[in-house]
C-alpha cells in the first residue's frame, strides 16, 4: 500500500497520554490566517512545524524559471515542515493559505524538547519520516527503470562508435 507523503496529526501524536496530550497542546499557537498568507517559504530556516486544523493550504516549490509547481494541497489535520523542523534543513516547499485557515504551530525548539521528552513520539516520527522516504525512492525508482527501459527500446539515430570486436 502506498504512502501518503503527508504526516497527520493523528498517526504521530494520536497515542499520546492525558498529560502529554496538554503538554503537547499546550505547545501550540494557534491562529486563523487569511488567504494568500505564506507559513513557510522554500529556502528558508525552519521557525517550527505547523498544524492546519481547517481551511486549505497549498503547497508548491519554484520552478527553473522562478513560476510556482504546485505539489498539492494539503489536508485538515496535516503537519507541515517536519522533516525540516527535525532536520534544521532549509524547508523544501513553500506552503501559502488558500482559504481562511485556521493553522496551529510549535517553535522549532520547543518541539525538539517534546521530542526529547517523549521518546516514543520520536521514535513514531522516526517509522513514518522512513516510511516516507522509502515511498519515495521506490516511486523515483520505477519513474527512473521505467525510463530507461524506454530509453533501451528506441533505435540508435546513426552508426555507433562502439563495438564488441576491440
Amino acid at each position: 500500500m502506498p504512502v501518503s507523503p503527508d504526516l497527520n496529526i493523528d498517526e504521530v501524536f494520536g497515542d499520546l497520554g492525558f498529560q502529554e496530550l496538554e503538554v503537547f497542546q499546550g505547545l501550540q499557537v494557534k491562529s486563523i490566517y487569511p488567504p494568500g498568507t505564506v507559513l513557510l517559504a522554500e529556502g528558508q530556516a525552519p521557525a517550527g512545524i505547523f498544524f492546519l486544523r481547517a481551511g486549505k493550504v497549498r503547497l508548491f516549490r519554484s520552478g527553473p524559471a522562478g513560476e510556482h509547481l504546485i505539489c498539492r494541497t494539503a489536508q485538515i489535520g496535516e503537519i507541515l515542515g517536519v522533516p525540516e523542523g527535525v532536520s534544521g534543513g532549509a524547508y523544501r516547499m513553500s506552503a501559502q493559505t488558500l482559504t481562511p485557515s485556521e493553522v496551529g504551530f510549535i517553535n522549532r525548539e520547543a518541539f525538539l524538547q517534546f521530542l526529547c521528552a517523549h521518546g516514543e513520539v520520536a521514535f513514531r516520527l522516526v517509522q513514518l519520516l522512513s516510511d516516507r522516504l522509502d515511498s519515495s525512492y521506490c516511486r523515483l525508482r520505477s519513474l527512473t527503470v521505467g525510463r530507461s527501459r524506454k530509453q533501451r527500446r528506441q533505435p540508435a539515430s546513426g552508426p555507433s562508435n562502439f563495438s564488441f570486436d576491440r
